[in-house]
């Protein structure tokens, strides 16, 4: 047994020691491929050093070139100015905008009055809610026609488990769709009273929707005075109330058998309150036949008339190089050339 355990540990030794050469040679090679590519980098650094030496004249000359281009850019490139406008279509008009927009979009670089306008499109702002308000606005028989509002919250029906959305979700047309966002791309500085002219003005007047428009509003404004008349009459029950007798105050205002008279005005109360704030906050909706909710606000959008005068000298560094390299590679495809011929 001693005589086999002295014959395996010289050999167990002779395999470390090879495994920690082949680790000794690895990471040797390691550090050299790393010193070569730090070698061929530095050489590299300091051809195009030399080259640009050689050429100083030349690439002095296209630098200057570029900087002086830089304070003439605005005159030879022109400006551009681009903005953005999100809308809510009220009463059926979204078929008017998106028309509107494509008259405008086919004046674009043509003399007359959008001549400012280089470029501009629409688009709805989508979103899975949006998608599922579009779906039930369709085939939901519990939504406002009038506002497009869901009435109930409630959005697992038969329908809608019937109808797989996901199929219906491809048949949805930009235009149905109740929030887009108009971009704007213009050669010089609108205001927001500018976009406002350039896009909504021309659908508000209208006159097709304009009566829409008006005859929805005063029946809203007839609806919210019925409702006030009926809670002025219930306000004016309740102080009657509150001044009866005790004894008095038993009979039902509806009938249906209820013995608080005051608690069943006060629900009465409370409904037509709702009623009022809800047909105020839609008449507010739907004051314009155009909602803008998010005004032309200007888009940030780099361009290479918006780089520095520093900019631009890197630009003509980057220039002459590359004319530089060109050049070099060209010498070489003719010496190249040259050999193959001798």
């Amino acid at each position: 047994m001693e005589s086999q355990n002295t014959n395996s540990n010289p050999q167990q030794e002779t395999d470390i020691l090879v495994l920690f050469e082949y680790f000794k040679k690895g990471i040797k090679g390691i550090f050299k491929w790393i010193y070569q590519l730090f070698r061929s980098l530095f050489r590299a650094i300091l051809w195009v050093i030399l080259l640009l030496k050689r050429n100083m004249i030349l690439v002095a000359s296209i630098i200057a070139v570029f900087v002086v281009f830089s304070f003439f850019k605005k005159q030879l490139l022109g400006e551009k100015f681009s903005y953005s406008i999100t809308i809510k279509p009220n009463y059926g008009s979204t078929e008017s905008i998106y028309k509107w927009v494509e008259s405008i979009k086919s004046q674009v670089n043509q003399p007359g009055e959008f001549n400012f306008v280089q470029d501009i499109d629409i688009k709805p702002v989508k979103s899975i809610n949006s998608e599922i308000d579009v779906y039930y606005s369709i085939i939901g028989d519990d939504f406002d026609t009038n506002s497009g509002i869901k009435q109930s919250n409630d959005r697992d029906t038969i329908i809608f488990r019937q109808l797989k959305f996901e199929e219906y979700q491809a048949k949805i047309d930009d235009k149905d769709f109740k929030v887009h966002e108009i971009n704007i791309k213009s050669s010089k500085k609108l205001s927001k009273e500018d976009i406002y002219k350039i896009i909504v003005a021309p659908i508000e007047k209208n006159i097709a929707l304009k009566r829409i428009k008006e005859t929805y509003l005063k029946s809203l404004d007839l609806n919210i005075t019925m409702q006030e008349r009926a809670l002025a009459k219930i306000d004016t029950l309740l102080a009657q109330v509150t001044n009866r007798p005790q004894e008095s105050n038993s009979f039902s205002m509806k009938g249906e058998g209820k013995s608080n008279v005051e608690e069943d005005l006060l629900n009465q109360y409370n409904k037509y309150s709702g009623n009022i704030i809800s047909l105020n906050n839609k008449k507010a909706l739907y004051s314009d036949v155009i909602t803008v909710l998010s005004e032309g606000s200007r888009v940030s959008s780099k361009r290479i008339s918006d780089v520095s005068v520093i900019g631009y000298a890197l630009y003509g560094l980057l220039s002459a190089l590359l004319l530089l390299f060109g050049i070099q590679i060209w010498k070489y495809l003719g010496t190249l050339e040259k050999k193959q011929q001798a």
